[in-house]
């Protein structure tokens, strides 16, 4: 057995053998009936227990409770795995590369066979959980009294409003793709915090990559088959659909299964249901008590006969949105989230073409430390800019600066100083001087490169149309290009030292130099 508490469901019932009806006190009685309080109830009255036999409806549903599989039991890796393995973190949610253990393999199989087609499985509630829950309470009024401890992915009591569960596989565990039923549109990440671990944002997705949604429903009412056995439900959607149909890894920043309020948006999913019939309970009367021996059933998992969309109406279009698109959706998000079409600050730099030298915060990329190893690399930079033909061009990028200045290119009309002499990659990290860089004569600065390669120093009779109309230099420990500007006027703000101690302003500091000869 796989259980400690199999023979409560798996042992078989024997029926009374008294002629007449009679209260089961002493032995137990096999009726085929569903374990709901209503329909024990009944059955306890038809066998003739007095009113004071019968118990209340809470301890009616506590005996079928316990009497039913509890949800961590089918791992038996306790809550931390079960809960990784809905979020898609665990080793049965790896590649190929990591694949089920026999035994892991083997238990689900078995509780497949064993328990999931024949009785019912528990929602996820952990005893693990307790003392978490206790603590997490701010009410001092509901200390000890914060109900059951269910995943977070499956609260019934928080995010569960939809009474719908939905699981979205991105691979297989032979790393071939999955049978692509959705586009995947957008997901507040804040929805599942407790899942990515991210307090806010959102996310958006394109619409490439193969993705399969598949999820249930149940109804509200707590004796209808669907509720008493969502258990079922979510391993056969979960569980058995990765050892059955190998699917595995979540969608980026979503829950791999989760309640559907906590699932990303997508445009469709396909749908299961759980069958149950046959229902019998085997089950007597001690001390007033009712005592619940097995729950037995046939319980079948089958596909739905239209897509879960169609199946639950009242989630088009709040989580499923039944079309072939994403563009209204992903409009709404950003219209819920304020978000405002800009310029793009972050600009993708052909690095085959660019070799980026030296960079700061999000585009960081170091040199050696130090006067020595500034005075090393200026020789790097020289040889990669090709100093020694005169001609060259420098470009920075600098992703959180005014669109003005978020690309710069530096034209170098004159010869530079040798390395001795003069440190030209310090110019433009620290000390943006004047001295043999005369803006026109010994430079000029551009918003292209095309714009630069074909740019002139001023002459006597016509200036550079193309280059930048200000600059002004000489202030330490202020880079390239302190206020430089394409207008008449200085653009404060905007340039960048790397200066050790001292920081760029907020706007300039993710920055970054790009060598390419002219």
């Amino acid at each position: 057995m796989i259980f400690n508490n199999a023979w409560k469901i798996l042992s078989v019932g024997l029926l009374a053998a008294s002629a007449h009806a009679v209260c089961p006190t002493t032995a137990d009685v096999t009726s085929t009936t569903a374990c709901t309080a209503t329909a024990i109830k009944a059955e306890l009255q038809r066998l003739g227990c007095e009113i004071g036999q019968i118990p209340s409806d809470e301890a009616i549903k506590k005996a079928c409770k316990a009497a039913s599989t509890e949800f961590g039991s089918i791992t038996n890796n306790h809550y931390q795995f079960d809960k990784n393995y809905m979020d898609g973190g665990t080793a049965w949610n790896d590649d190929g590369t990591t694949k089920f253990v026999d035994i892991d393999e083997d238990r689900i199989n078995r509780v497949n066979s064993a328990v999931a087609v024949s009785s019912p499985i528990l929602w996820p509630e952990y005893e693990a959980l307790d003392e978490y829950l206790k603590i997490e309470a701010t009410d001092e009024t509901d200390a000890g009294n914060y109900g059951p401890s269910y995943m977070s992915n499956f609260n019934l009591t928080e995010s569960c409003q939809l009474n719908t569960v939905m699981c979205c596989f991105t691979n297989k565990r032979d790393n071939t793709a999955v049978d692509d039923n959705t586009d995947v549109c957008s997901h507040d990440l804040r929805d599942s915090r407790r899942s990515n671990h991210i307090q806010r944002g959102w996310a958006e997705y394109d619409s490439n990559t193969d993705t399969y949604c598949t999820g249930f429903t149940w109804s509200d009412d707590e004796d209808d088959a669907s509720n008493r056995y969502k258990g079922n439900s979510l391993f056969d959607i979960s569980f058995l659909n990765t050892v059955e149909n190998g699917y595995i890894k979540n969608v980026p920043s979503a829950p791999m299964c989760s309640c559907i309020e906590k699932m990303p948006v997508v445009t469709s999913a396909a749908c299961r249901k759980t069958i149950v019939s046959d229902e019998s309970v085997t089950f007597h009367i001690e001390a007033n008590e009712l005592l619940v021996k097995s729950i037995d059933a046939t319980v079948a998992f089958e596909d739905c006969d239209t897509k879960l969309e169609v199946f639950t109406e009242e989630l088009v279009p709040s989580q499923i949105t039944g079309s072939n698109s994403c563009d209204n959706e992903r409009e709404a998000m950003r219209n819920e989230k304020f978000w405002v079409d800009g310029d793009n600050s972050y600009l993708e730099v052909d690095e085959a073409e660019w070799t980026k030298f030296i960079g700061q915060g999000l585009l960081y990329y170091p040199i050696a430390p130090g006067e020595d190893g500034l005075k090393a690399a200026d020789v790097e930079f020289r040889t990669a800019l090709g100093v020694a033909s005169t001609s060259f061009i420098v470009r920075r990028v600098c992703s959180q600066c005014m669109p003005s200045h978020r690309d710069i290119y530096y034209r170098r009309f004159t010869a530079v100083p040798p390395a001795d002499e003069y440190n030209l990659l310090d110019l433009f990290l620290n000390d943006w001087v004047d001295t043999n860089n005369t803006r026109g004569v010994d430079f000029n600065l551009y918003d292209s490169y095309e714009d630069a390669l074909a740019g002139e120093a001023d002459t006597e009779d016509s200036t550079d149309p193309n280059a930048w109309k200000y600059c002004n230099f000489n202030r330490g420990n202020i880079g390239f290009p302190r206020d430089c500007n394409k207008d008449t006027v200085g653009k404060y703000y905007q340039y960048n030292t790397y200066k050790k101690g001292r920081r760029s302003p907020r706007y300039a500091y993710d920055n970054a130099f790009y060598t390419k000869a002219a």
